[in-house]
């Protein structure tokens, strides 16, 4: 049983190996620039770069755990009952980054892209679902009190969770050099957010048809710059 163990971590970190391998190639990303990346990655995050975007961290808490929230009170509406808090959560997620993504569609076309609407909505979609946001919190912690730990569970845990993190850190920690990013990702976004609204942009197909994730690259260029879309 332990040897099964130890080759099911020996394959999630290879898989976790050849995924990075593969999305680095998919993107075209020379050695140098990859290095650069790296170098960038080190000299943002500093303590002076975390004290000065503990605010945007702050804001990506409250506007999961409000995604959430109202993705519960759409459930709620709909009547629809999953089999654990743990299903409940990560589709009230979705919904809710959903609803957030189509009211940001909305506010651009209504040319009020601005930090003065935003924070009323997400402050005001936080309070009205502090029940559900408080019932996931519970149900959290109460799993984890149930849960029992065995000496290669916490090996097992600690290596998905410093791929996890080294993940964030270099999804978050660096500047923006993917292709797709410097393009349109991010691109429309930012000519949204200074035109205050939904405008046409000329040559560029992609602004045709907004997708759902730029318009919450909208709404994390708002609220957190830069680093909060990453």
């Amino acid at each position: 049983m332990q040897v099964n163990k130890i080759i099911a971590i020996a394959i999630g970190l290879l898989l976790s190996a050849i995924f990075f391998g593969v999305f680095i190639h998919y993107h075209r990303t020379p050695i140098n620039l990859s290095l650069f990346y790296l170098q960038e990655v080190c000299r943002y995050w500093s303590w002076g770069f975390i004290t000065h975007n503990i605010q945007t961290f702050f804001l990506l808490l409250i506007l999961l755990l409000s995604s959430a929230g109202i993705g519960c009170k759409l459930l709620k509406l709909f009547q629809i009952n999953l089999d654990s808090p743990c299903d409940e959560f990560i589709f009230s997620i979705g919904l809710g980054l959903g609803f957030f993504s189509l009211a940001t569609l909305l506010i651009g076309f209504m040319d009020m892209l601005s930090l003065f609407v935003f924070y009323p909505l997400i402050i005001c979609s936080f309070l009205c679902s502090y029940a559900e946001i408080k019932y996931f919190l519970s149900s959290l912690f109460m799993a984890i009190k149930k849960t029992r730990l065995t000496t290669l569970g916490i090996i097992y845990g600690g290596c998905l969770s410093a791929i996890i993190l080294m993940s964030i850190i270099l999804a978050i920690g660096g500047p923006t050099i993917l292709f797709d990013s410097l393009v349109y990702h991010l691109a429309i976004p930012d000519i949204y957010i200074k035109n205050h609204g939904i405008v046409n942009i000329p040559h560029l197909v992609f602004a045709n048809y907004p997708l759902n994730t730029e318009m919450l690259f909208v709404l994390a260029m708002i609220l957190g710059g830069i680093h909060l879309p990453n």
